[in-house]
C-alpha cells in the first residue's frame, strides 16, 4: 500500500521549491488565519446548502461555490465565494454557465482588513448584471445585502431574504 502523500512531495512543484508561498500546504501556517479560514468554509457550506435546498427541488438554477465555478472555467480573477444563476435568464450557449453574470454573488470575509476590497468586488459584479450582493462578516454574525444604490447590514437573529432573485427564500442569520 501506497502512502498518502505529503506537502513535502510537492516542493518540486511549487514555485522556488518551498511550500513557504503556499501556506494551505504548510503544516506550520499561522493558526488564527486557519482557523478564521476554516470559519469562513463552514459559513459558505451553510448557505450554500440553505440555497440549495430551495434552488434544487424547485429546479430554479445553480448554486456553485468558488472552486466548482474556477473548475468550470470561470475567468475572473475575483471568483465570488458562493453564486447563483437562475434557469430562466438567457445564456448565448446553453452549457457555458460564465457566458452571463451570475445573479446573486457572495463573499465572506476572512479577516477584519478585508471589507474595502470584497465591497468594491462585489459592486463590480452589480455593475456586470448581478442583481444581489452578500458580504457576510464576524462568521456569519452580520450580513451586507448589496443592491443597485442600496445596502442593509443584517445582524444576528434577523432574517435574510432576497425576493428580487428567489423569490419565497428566507433564512435566519442565526443559522450560518
Amino acid at each position: 500500500m501506497t502512502p498518502s502523500p505529503t506537502a513535502a512531495d510537492y516542493e518540486d512543484d511549487l514555485p522556488n521549491g518551498s511550500s513557504k508561498e503556499h501556506p494551505e500546504l504548510d503544516e506550520q501556517a499561522d493558526p488564527q488565519a486557519a482557523d478564521a479560514q476554516g470559519a469562513a468554509l463552514k459559513v459558505i457550506s451553510r448557505l450554500q446548502q440553505k440555497l440549495l435546498n430551495w434552488v434544487e427541488p424547485m429546479g430554479l438554477g445553480l448554486v456553485l461555490g468558488s472552486e466548482a465555478l474556477r473548475k468550470l472555467g470561470a475567468s475572473d480573477l475575483q471568483v465570488p465565494d458562493l453564486a447563483f444563476f437562475a434557469r430562466e435568464r438567457p445564456r448565448s450557449r446553453p452549457y457555458r454557465v460564465f457566458a452571463r453574470v451570475p445573479d446573486l454573488v457572495v463573499r465572506v470575509a476572512t479577516a477584519p482588513g478585508q471589507r474595502e476590497l470584497l465591497e468594491r468586488q462585489i459592486l463590480r459584479w452589480l455593475e456586470r448584471g448581478a442583481q444581489v450582493g452578500l458580504l457576510v462578516e464576524n462568521w456569519g454574525a452580520t450580513i451586507s445585502v448589496f443592491r443597485k444604490g442600496q445596502v442593509i447590514t443584517l445582524g444576528f437573529g434577523q432574517v435574510l431574504s432576497l425576493p428580487e432573485v428567489l423569490p419565497g427564500w428566507e433564512m435566519q442569520l442565526a443559522a450560518l
